[in-house]
């Protein structure tokens, strides 16, 4: 499946065995997984998740985008706080898992680890919702956070470049990891933007980057569970918000102190009109 992902960053952890897969089939074999899923974060073997609907009970293809997303919301009933109904249309399952920070090795709460749901039908031009940056070969739903994905990779090029956990490093030192870090996150996410724009009719579903690289366009809301409906959203890239988390960092290394910043201060969520847009990049 690895070739199916335009997302480089899920590809290099498919890549290293550190993604989280179970086949899912009803909500309790759901949340079952999902906690399992958790005790893997916390021995620090998995980054993120994707739990795939099993081939028995999946919707088949020539089931709307709509009810294949309506189908993933119901597996989800036992871990959400909302209703599938609620999830299908807009909403958002966010969870806060407790761990210990790859970077400053202090326990935190990570609470963007979000899940979004992928269905085939969404790769469909033919589709109401058409838009294959939510499509996957089969119905899935993937679980993860970008403040942690990036403290893992941040803390894999430390263990590369310098043979030491962030934590042992000199402030030099450790600034040269930051700053690299940072600049290849960057450069991940902007393959991934292009990666979708050549597989994407962006007639019928635009996706782009703005100019500075520092947005990016696309149909739906991140970190929205499924949606019945297409608009265009702005999303900030890595080169406006892993400074933010970078400071956080040099901030606990300087104090030993490290603020709890919720996600929409660090990661906010999409912006749907020009004005928010706006507001966006201020923040």
């Amino acid at each position: 499946m690895r070739k199916d992902i335009p997302c480089v960053p899920g590809k290099r952890e498919f890549s290293s065995g550190r993604y989280f897969i179970a086949e899912i089939h009803d909500p309790r074999s759901m949340t079952e997984a999902y906690e399992r899923f958790v005790l893997a974060l916390q021995r620090r073997e998995t980054v993120a998740g994707l739990f795939v609907i099993s081939e028995q009970v999946s919707l088949g293809h020539e089931a709307s985008a709509s009810d294949q997303f309506r189908q993933c919301a119901e597996l989800m009933r036992e871990i959400s706080d909302l209703p599938p109904e609620a999830l299908a249309n807009g909403g958002r399952l966010g969870k806060t898992v407790e761990l210990d920070c790859p970077v400053t090795g202090v326990s935190r709460s990570f609470d963007d680890f979000d899940a979004v749901a992928f269905v085939p039908r969404s790769l469909d031009e033919s589709d109401p919702l058409y838009d294959p940056m939510m499509g996957a070969p089969v119905s899935c739903i993937n679980f993860s956070s970008d403040i942690y994905a990036f403290a893992m990779f941040t803390r894999d090029i430390a263990l590369r470049l310098k043979k030491s956990e962030v934590s042992n490093l000199g402030a030099d030192d450790r600034r040269e990891v930051f700053a690299y870090a940072s600049k290849q996150w960057q450069i991940f996410a902007r393959a991934t933007i292009r990666n979708y724009i050549s597989i994407t009719n962006i007639q019928k579903c635009p996706v782009s980057l703005s100019d500075d690289d520092s947005v990016w366009n696309a149909n739906h809301q991140d970190p929205a569970f499924a949606e019945n409906h297409k608009q265009q959203y702005a999303h900030h890239m890595p080169l406006l918000y892993a400074p933010r988390i970078v400071t956080a960092w040099e901030q606990f290394f300087e104090t030993g102190y490290i603020e709890n910043q919720s996600v929409e201060t660090i990661t906010p969520f999409g912006f749907s009109s020009s004005l928010q847009y706006e507001q966006g990049l201020r923040l």
